[in-house]
């Protein structure tokens, strides 16, 4: 059984998306154009980490304040997160 959890385990870590974080430290601000061409302009002390998989753009926003504009595609709902909550986007981007 150990053997299985084991491999059940790398199999659904493997399976996760891989992650970017961008991140300023205090007194600096900080503007990132995503692959989509989505921006993401993050205040000072602020983190966020980026994962794009064919089916969704998921973001989780970990400290600090930061404004999206997103670029629209139907396909690749954009997912915001911040800490346990997800945000929600009323315009169906």
């Amino acid at each position: 059984a150990a053997v299985i959890t084991v491999v059940m385990g790398t199999y659904f870590y493997n399976a996760s998306p891989t992650m970017t974080l961008y991140d300023t430290p205090v007194g600096q601000q900080r503007t990132v154009t995503l692959g989509d061409k989505s921006v993401i302009t993050l205040n000072t002390d602020s983190a966020v980490r980026v994962a794009y998989t064919d089916q969704v753009r998921e973001l989780h926003l970990d400290k600090g304040e930061a404004i999206f504009t997103v670029a629209k595609d139907p396909n690749r709902p954009f997912c915001p997160y911040r800490c346990r909550y997800r945000a929600r986007d009323r315009n169906g981007i």
